[in-house]
């Protein structure tokens, strides 16, 4: 048993996250009261500091640049490992000669990127069929919680009516 400082209360040592830092190594609070500071806390926090994460994190990138390329690399290489065929290494070119140099939800020119419509962090192909042009933006509201298909005609390369 173990004392959470939140809630001042005994909870049995599996009731508490991990810490590297602390002496025991475990975090004082326990996951119920820490669920409860990170509901009050954070929700806010995301939208108004939007702008300073931002600017932080282009700064990082341009100071690390052979972090940000060997993350990079080690994401390219754990896609190609995923896909059981061979991945062209023109497919971003393909996808946006096929469907257009615009954002298919916004129509944005700007800061294209390939958008995975089912992410593969969600069991999704990195195949042509699975991909659609977004600006970073979009991309990045998206993220992998939605699989939105904004394609105009998206079974026209559905691997699964081909």
């Amino acid at each position: 048993m173990k004392y959470c400082k939140k809630g001042k209360h005994h909870v049995p040592a599996e009731g508490f996250n991990k810490s590297k830092k602390a002496a025991d190594g475990l975090q004082s609070y326990c996951r119920d009261c820490q669920k409860s500071v990170h509901k009050e806390t954070w929700p806010g926090f995301y939208e108004e500091n939007r702008d300073k994460r931002v600017e932080n994190t282009t700064q990082w990138k341009k100071s690390n640049p052979e972090k940000v390329a060997a993350y990079d690399k080690k994401r390219y290489e754990t896609i190609k490992a995923q896909t059981p065929y061979p991945v062209l290494p023109d497919y971003k070119e393909v996808v946006f000669e096929f469907y257009g140099a615009s954002c298919m939800k916004g129509g944005s020119t700007q800061d294209l990127t390939i958008d995975h419509i089912i992410p593969i962090a969600n069991g999704g192909e990195h195949g042509i069929w699975n991909m659609q042009v977004l600006c970073r933006t979009c991309n990045n509201k998206k993220r992998e919680l939605d699989q939105t298909d904004y394609r105009p005609w998206p079974r026209l390369l559905d691997r699964k009516v081909a």
